[in-house]
C-alpha cells in the first residue's frame, strides 16, 4: 500500500458572474462521504433611516426571498412602520403634538 487512500471532492458548482454567490463548505454525509454544501447567501438588517438601528419586527432576509413574504411580515403596525425606529416615530409625534 503505497499511497494512503484519500478522499477526494469533486462536483463543486461553477457560478458564472455570481462569485459571491458560490459559498460552500465541506461536509461528511452519514455513509462518510464527503460532499460540498451550499450555503445561502446572509441577508443585510433592515435599518432606520434616521437614528440608524436595527428595526424590530423584521427579518434580514436576501430581496429574493422578502418578495415571497406577505406585507404584514415586512412590516409592522404603527406610522413609518418598516422604515423608521419606535423612537424616530415618537420623537417625530411628539412634535407634532
Amino acid at each position: 500500500l503505497g499511497k494512503s487512500k484519500q478522499k477526494r471532492l469533486s462536483g463543486l458548482p461553477t457560478a458564472v458572474g455570481l462569485l459571491t454567490a458560490l459559498v460552500a463548505t465541506v461536509i461528511k454525509t452519514p455513509g462518510n462521504n464527503i460532499r460540498y454544501l451550499h450555503i445561502k447567501k446572509l441577508g443585510t438588517i433592515p435599518r432606520c433611516g434616521d437614528t440608524g438601528v436595527p428595526l424590530q419586527g423584521i427579518p434580514a432576509l436576501v430581496l429574493v426571498s422578502l418578495t415571497r413574504l406577505s406585507h404584514n411580515k415586512k412590516t409592522v403596525q404603527r406610522a413609518y412602520g418598516g422604515c423608521l425606529s419606535a423612537n424616530a416615530v415618537r420623537s417625530i409625534v411628539r412634535a407634532f403634538c
